[in-house]
């Protein structure tokens, strides 16, 4: 069962996992989350329980069909499903875990990395990255810590002529709401209930997460519980969704999947659920079956 990342996502995101499981032999189901494509509701009003519940009812519902070997379902969450992965596990009991670019950090700490990374603030001149810190600190002091909205603005005024600065988004924006009823959230204590065979995978180069110390963090916690089995991959270069980027200086080139991805992902499970090799010429045939809670 293939978990949402963040915002509208829909089962088009899952289509390239899904269909390379497939092939090897899995039954891989992806889903609208709420309020997108074919699935009622409004992710934007719900939290993480309510995500997680939803993945634990597609985790029963998978395992319920005739053509699906018992006790042998698994997750796989990417990004924001790699946050929501340990909760899945403690309310749908899958076989196995894969939680790909999860952070194992808070959630205001994940989201500094992010917003920090995506303006650049390593690589602007010493002053103008103290403004950056301090402008995106105001931000998550609203996202996640509770203060006013015109905080943030005030944050905005002082910065608005840097050309990083960005505008924020409108106070009636789902973004501010959503970070708020995530902001406690404690991934580490839903690791440390994980059971479950774990296998962690991080781009080296992601920066959305913090691959390492959130490896770190997360294996302490799974390691500390009642965790049965746990491994870590890293992928050289590879950014948040495991491709690699051509030099900028260079000729031109697409990007790339990062070498071993996914194949390294679906040995894995394979062998976690004693998949027999000779079940590796599965049919990628879609079945289109209305999932009831």
């Amino acid at each position: 069962v293939f978990l949402h990342g963040s915002g509208a996502e829909g089962r088009w995101a899952s289509n390239f996992l899904a269909a390379a499981f497939a092939r090897r032999g899995f039954a891989a189901l992806a889903y609208d989350k709420r309020g997108v494509g074919k699935s009622g509701g409004n992710w934007q009003g719900a939290g993480f329980e309510e995500l997680a519940s939803d993945a634990a009812a597609a985790v029963a519902a998978l395992s319920a069909k005739p053509y699906v070997a018992s006790g042998k379902v698994g997750i796989h969450g990417h990004s924001q499903g790699g946050l929501l992965a340990p909760l899945v596990a403690r309310l749908g009991h899958p076989a196995f875990v894969i939680a790909s670019a999860g952070s194992g950090l808070s959630m205001r700490e994940t989201e500094t990395y992010s917003v920090e990374n995506s303006l650049g603030v390593q690589r602007l001149p010493q002053i103008e990255a103290q403004e950056a810190r301090a402008f995106v600190s105001a931000l998550m002091d609203v996202a996640y810590g509770g203060q006013p909205y015109a905080h943030a603005v005030a944050a905005w005024q002082k910065v608005q002529a840097r050309p990083w600065a960005f505008g924020l988004p409108p106070e009636t924006h789902a973004y501010w709401t959503f970070s708020r009823k995530i902001a406690a959230y404690d991934v580490l204590a839903q690791w440390r209930q994980v059971a479950a065979p774990t296998l962690l995978v991080f781009g080296e180069g992601d920066e959305r997460v913090p691959p390492r110390p959130s490896a770190a963090r997360i294996a302490e916690a799974y390691l500390g519980g009642p965790g049965t089995s746990f491994q870590v991959r890293f992928f050289p270069g590879a950014d948040h969704t495991f491709r690699l980027h051509p030099d900028p200086g260079g000729a031109f080139a697409w990007p790339r999947t990062a070498p071993g991805y996914p194949d390294a992902l679906i040995r894995w499970a394979a062998d976690t659920v004693g998949l027999a090799p000779e079940a590796g010429r599965g049919s990628t045939r879609r079945f289109r079956e209305p999932l009831q809670r």
